[in-house]
């Protein structure tokens, strides 16, 4: 009412300028949708060496016909197992290395654990509490270590090499091999070297599957290889902490280690590089990280990452079954994971420059002679930041307020309209169902002079689409 009363006194004042009239902020409405910017050229752009691959995943015996169809849409490059829960008969009986080139990866200490337990330990004083778990010395542990990678290497010729293309020796040493000193683990890693070699002079061997990533303890290994005539073909470690934003730094210091270690001895350096684990139990199943992780992978132009796998809500765990968090405990309902990865590996190989500066946001976008895909993903730490806060498994929060984001397509060698495809992936931060992905109304776009824009309206926090152009 006073503002009403006061109007026409101001305007009056303005006529004969007197005073500037105060500007009033606009009545309230509702809040403006965030925006982001994503540009592309579907010109130039190189194929992607990303194997990209599973753990354990699968029990053997509970595989249906569904299950198989699932895997061959996902076309897996890499399989990291140990045959803790029969997935290794099971890659190998579905002759997955002929059928998609899937590279097999055993990984020892698993096998190891499981006889001798999780953690291991050495130390007298533990033998009383967990005979199971324990040696009662450094010299008992070696000698049992070397006998085992032996007899495991025995078994494997006898199997005509077992399916299996790399040798891992680690599984995350600095908190499953309790009571050892650095330099006793190198020696155990130099036990199963040298047994491998014995058995498989040619063989691959990936370590040191460390929980993260650790440039001055990568440097340490480097230098006890060269110290040691040690060859590791693959280094290894896992991002489990953290965000795909830490990747590029991980992967650039890594390989300035490594071309400064190795300048007199490239023999002995590694020539690949595995993320053998991937993905924090917290926000694991969220498609928008999965997009993360796999974009940083590629633009970092690693050979190999495997996802992680963990407990998940209801007492089970995707490790044995449930392909890391792509179906649910049955190997035969889609999660929203699965649709993802398909759309992945369907993806165009040749990629493209993606320009985005908004944190959070992923873009992976391929291109074929008549098609340009994107595929988009968000993630974030959630309104009270459980997706990026340390959780045993899966846990929900409020996601961020969805964004509209802007796409710019140019240098399409086309000058007609376009037809966009929308499928996106939704996040539900926990284990469920999802029969089909959630597709939107095919549009048609302008295409002038080579350039198409549009709009990718609500995308969800922790969802993920899939935007096919063509």
């Amino acid at each position: 009412m006073k503002t009403l009363a006061l109007a026409p006194f101001l305007f009056a004042l303005t006529l004969v300028g007197c005073v500037s009239p105060p500007v009033f902020p606009p009545s309230p409405g509702p809040e403006p949708v965030p925006q982001a910017v994503i540009r592309v050229s579907a010109q130039g752009g190189n194929p992607t060496a990303l194997r990209q691959g599973f753990l354990h995943g699968l029990s053997n015996g509970r595989i249906s016909a569904r299950t198989t169809s699932h895997l061959n849409a996902l076309r897996p490059g890499v399989w990291r197992v140990s045959n803790l829960f029969g997935t290794h008969d099971f890659v190998v009986e579905q002759n997955l290395r002929a059928r998609f080139g899937t590279k097999v990866t055993f990984n020892l200490q698993d096998l190891f654990s499981s006889r001798f337990g999780n953690p291991v330990v050495v130390g007298p004083d533990c033998l009383d509490n967990q005979p199971q778990h324990c040696f009662a010395d450094y010299r008992s542990l070696r000698q049992e270590w070397s006998s085992f990678v032996d007899r495991f290497m025995l078994a494997a010729a006898e199997r005509n090499g077992a399916g299996i293309d790399y040798f891992d020796i680690f599984s995350e040493p600095g908190s499953t091999l309790k009571g050892l000193n650095l330099e006793q683990i190198f020696d155990l890693l130099k036990v199963a070297h040298d047994t491998i070699r014995r058995h498989k002079p040619d063989a691959l061997i990936v370590a040191p599957s460390i929980e993260r990533f650790d440039g001055p303890g990568l440097d340490a290994l480097f230098a006890f290889q060269l110290a040691n005539g040690v060859r590791i073909d693959a280094l290894s470690w896992h991002e489990l902490e953290g965000s795909p934003q830490d990747v590029p730094a991980h992967i650039a210091t890594a390989r300035q280690l490594i071309a400064r270690r190795f300048i007199d001895r490239p023999d002995l350096a590694p020539r690949e590089i595995h993320v053998n684990e991937y993905g924090a139990p917290q926000n694991h199943l969220i498609p928008g990280w999965t997009v993360g992780w796999l974009a940083a992978f590629e633009a970092g132009g690693i050979d190999a990452a495997n996802r992680a796998c963990w407990p998940v809500s209801g007492g089970w765990t995707d490790c044995a079954n449930g392909l890391d968090g792509l179906l649910l405990e049955d190997n035969d309902t889609p999660q929203p994971l699965l649709h993802l990865h398909r759309a992945w590996a369907e993806l165009p190989r040749m990629r493209l420059v993606v320009q985005q500066a908004q944190p959070g946001l992923a873009v992976i976008a391929g291109r074929d002679q008549n098609h340009v895909a994107l595929l988009v993903g968000r993630y974030g730490c959630g309104q009270n930041g459980k997706w990026c806060i340390g959780a045993p498994q899966p846990v929900q929060d409020t996601p961020a307020a969805p964004i509209d984001l802007r796409i710019e397509v140019t240098d399409l060698d086309r000058a007609a309209n376009a037809r966009v495809a929308i499928e996106c992936y939704p996040n539900l931060a926990l284990a469920g169902g999802l029969a089909q992905p959630q597709t939107r109304p095919e549009i048609i776009v302008p295409v002038v002079a080579g350039r198409l824009n549009l709009m990718l309206a609500s995308l969800a926090d922790g969802a993920a689409c899939l935007v096919r152009i063509g």
